[in-house]
């Protein structure tokens, strides 16, 4: 990770306009039709509001740093409560929940993530990147009226004093969905460009909690110690860099300074699964993606993924999806 010096950003996060109208004033941007425009030093920023319902907020952001930025984020515990979903769709963006000044973390992969907006989060931009993502804030109440599914089963979330932070790798349909919504075309209606964005966004949503409800053991009910869940978010960063072998449990748990039976409850609260088994479905997933928007041989993808054995990756492929390797790229090749 570049450990170089970085110039800081600060605002408090809330609702979108609370947002937008904090980053117009800090950072001397504008905001017409709804899109706030800053020209800074440190970066260029374009996030789009798109108009919804009340209590429910859409943001298209879109950042190209021209200097190492670190964005903090401060948590709101006076205004409205928000559940918060991030969707990653391009840039590597370092991402920490919970302690800004002192802990940070690089997604390497394109994630999905919850938790609430009375949290503190850090988001580190490194020079000459350009991160793209879609930020959805769902308020309290609006959940309780509208969505009671989700503030059923999430709404210990809201308790400051727990440590709620969910993450999942985001399937290709979510990443599919992510690519319809920023390549849309500039003269797309306004009707239009609305109703997709919103139909798209509430099923992302729908994804990430049907996800959530389907793991084991209800571990997202399971809080954990802050220092603990630092742990986990860094393994997962260590795991989603590698392509070959998943380390073994006792490696990690040496390396991580914690007993081999802590480190598969705690990361399985976090992630919803097993180490092996979520490193296997990143590898997938991985593949899955590169074969649905991407030219390359089935060959290429088994060896870009760690598979040195083409047919043991269609073999375990079609285990976890149901198709084949070549099924899928033919499928989105034509």
């Amino acid at each position: 990770m570049d450990t170089t010096t970085s110039n800081i950003i600060s605002f408090q996060t809330g609702s979108v306009d609370y947002v937008l109208e904090q980053l117009k004033t800090e950072l001397n941007g504008t905001i017409e039709n709804n899109i706030l425009t800053v020209h800074h030093p440190f970066l260029e920023l374009s996030y789009e509001k798109i108009d919804t319902f009340e209590g429910l907020g859409i943001l298209l952001h879109d950042v190209y740093f021209k200097q190492n930025v670190d964005i903090n984020i401060e948590g709101n515990n006076e205004a409205a409560k928000y559940i918060y979903y991030r969707f990653e769709y391009k840039g590597n963006i370092v991402f920490d929940v919970n302690d800004p000044t002192q802990y940070k973390l690089q997604n390497a992969v394109n994630c999905m993530s919850m938790f609430s907006t009375q949290r503190a989060v850090v988001i580190k931009g490194m020079k000459g990147e350009r991160s793209r993502w879609l930020s959805v804030r769902i308020s309290k109440d609006f959940l309780e009226n509208n969505a009671t599914i989700i503030y059923n089963n999430f709404f210990k979330i809201f308790d400051i004093e727990q440590r709620w932070a969910y993450f999942e790798i985001a399937p290709v349909e979510v990443i599919l969905m992510l690519e319809k919504i920023f390549t849309l075309k500039k003269d797309t209606s306004i009707a239009l460009k609305k109703s997709i964005i919103l139909g798209k966004t509430i099923e992302m949503v729908g994804v990430f909690v049907d996800r959530m409800l389907k793991r084991e053991d209800n571990s997202f009910n399971k809080s954990l110690h802050e220092n603990d869940l630092k742990l986990m978010f860094n393994l997962k960063e260590e795991l989603t860099q590698l392509f070959d072998k998943t380390p073994l449990l006792p490696e990690l748990a040496k390396k991580y300074g914690i007993s081999e039976s802590k480190l598969k409850r705690d990361f399985k609260v976090v992630f919803g699964t097993t180490v092996p088994r979520f490193h296997q479905n990143f590898r997938l997933e991985t593949a899955y993606t590169i074969l649905s928007t991407e030219h390359k041989s089935i060959i290429e993808v088994a060896r870009i993924v760690g598979f040195s054995s083409t047919s043991k990756f269609s073999s375990i492929f079609k285990k976890h999806y149901g198709v084949t390797p070549k099924e899928i790229s033919v499928k989105y090749k034509n």
